[in-house]
Order: C-alpha cells, then sequence, then structure tokens
C-alpha cells in the first residue's frame, strides 16, 4: 500500500461523512468499493461509498 502523509483513513460512511462536514478543502476522496467481501450491494445501503457520493451531492462540499 502506498503511504500518502497526509491522507486520512476511516473505516465507515459515517466516519467519511464526519470528516467531509469540517469545512476543510479536500485535494481528492478517494471511496473503497471492497465492502468485506460482500458482492452485488445495493446502492441503497447506508454504510458504503454511494451514501458518501450522496452525501457530497447533496451538501457539495469543497473537493478539488
Amino acid at each position: 500500500m502506498a503511504k500518502i502523509p497526509s491522507a486520512i483513513w476511516v473505516e465507515t460512511a459515517a466516519e467519511c461523512i464526519e470528516q467531509l462536514s469540517l469545512g476543510v478543502k479536500w485535494d481528492v476522496v478517494f471511496l473503497d468499493h471492497d465492502l468485506g467481501g460482500m458482492i452485488h450491494v445495493s446502492t441503497e445501503e447506508t454504510n458504503t461509498g454511494s451514501e458518501v457520493v450522496r452525501w457530497i451531492e447533496e451538501n457539495k462540499p469543497e473537493v478539488d
């Protein structure tokens, strides 16, 4: 795994949304699609990258 000293790692959609809501300008947001081996996960699930994308679309945090 490449190391990025300024990266902020989170493990849940809620943690990601919490970080995004702090008002900090983000250069990039990477969302992991590996859901612990689950496949064909519904986009309606709340602890997924889809939930984070919905939050980003609704709240428009500053991301370059």
